[in-house]
C-alpha cells in the first residue's frame, strides 16, 4: 500500500521545515502498517483541508498537516473498535480518547498542530477532545482563533470524507434522511464560512 503521490509531494515541499516533514513520513508509515483503513482517509482529509484553507485565505502547510495527523491518536487504540460492528457507548467512549492522544503525540514536536489536532472533534456542539483549559497560556487571542478555524476546516473535511466514502453511521437519529450540506450546516453552525468553502471545494476536487 503506497502513500498518495500528491500527499508525498506536499510533504516534500515542506522539507525545509525539518522535523515536521520527517514526522509526517513516519506517521504515514505507521498508518500504512498499523491502521491501513485510515491511511487513505487521512490523505484525502489533508488534501481537502489544504484546498479549503486556501479558498479561505489561509496560507501555509498547517491545515494539510492537521488533516494528515488528525487520526493518528487511533493508532494505540484497540483496532477491533474500527471494524464494521455497531458502536456501543463503551466503544465510543474509547474511540474519543484518540483526540487527546493525538494532542499528546505532537505537543512536544509542533504545539500549534497539536492543539489543532486535539480540537478537531471539539469545534461542534457535544464534541470531545481538548478544551480551552488545555491551551498554552502564552497563545494570544488571534492565535487561538486561527487554531479553531483550522481545526474546524479539518473537522468539516473529516466528516465530509467519512460521510461520502466510509458510510459514517450518524449517531443522531434526527440527522437521518438529511443531505450532507444540511447536516454540515447544522453540525457546524458556528462555522458557516467553513462549510460554504468546503462544499464549494468538494465540487472541484477529484477526490470524490
Amino acid at each position: 500500500m503506497k502513500i498518495n503521490k500528491d500527499v508525498l509531494d506536499e510533504i516534500k515541499e515542506g522539507e525545509p521545515s525539518g522535523n515536521l516533514a520527517h514526522t509526517a513520513k513516519i506517521m504515514m508509515v505507521l498508518l500504512v502498517y498499523l491502521l491501513p483503513e485510515f491511511k487513505e482517509h487521512s490523505e484525502k482529509v489533508a488534501l481537502f483541508a489544504k484546498k479549503v484553507a486556501e479558498k479561505m485565505g489561509i496560507k501555509g502547510k498547517i491545515p494539510f498537516y492537521v488533516g494528515l495527523f488528525h487520526d493518528v491518536g487511533k493508532i494505540p487504540l484497540n483496532h477491533d473498535l474500527f471494524d464494521d460492528h455497531e458502536f456501543t457507548k463503551e466503544d465510543y467512549a474509547e474511540v474519543k480518547k484518540h483526540a487527546m492522544l493525538g494532542f499528546n503525540f505532537f505537543k512536544d514536536i509542533h504545539l500549534f498542530i497539536a492543539v489543532c489536532v486535539g480540537l478537531v472533534h471539539n469545534v461542534y456542539d457535544g464534541g470531545y477532545g481538548i478544551t480551552m483549559d488545555d491551551f498554552p497560556h502564552n497563545f494570544g487571542d488571534r492565535t487561538v482563533k486561527k487554531m479553531k478555524k483550522i481545526a474546524a476546516i479539518v473537522s468539516v473535511c473529516d466528516f465530509t470524507d467519512s460521510f461520502l466514502t466510509r458510510g459514517t453511521k450518524l449517531k443522531d437519529a434526527a440527522s437521518k434522511g438529511k443531505t450532507l450540506s444540511g447536516i454540515l450546516r447544522e453540525k457546524y453552525h458556528k462555522y458557516p464560512h467553513v462549510v460554504k468553502a468546503a462544499l464549494e471545494v468538494k465540487e472541484d476536487l477529484e477526490l470524490y
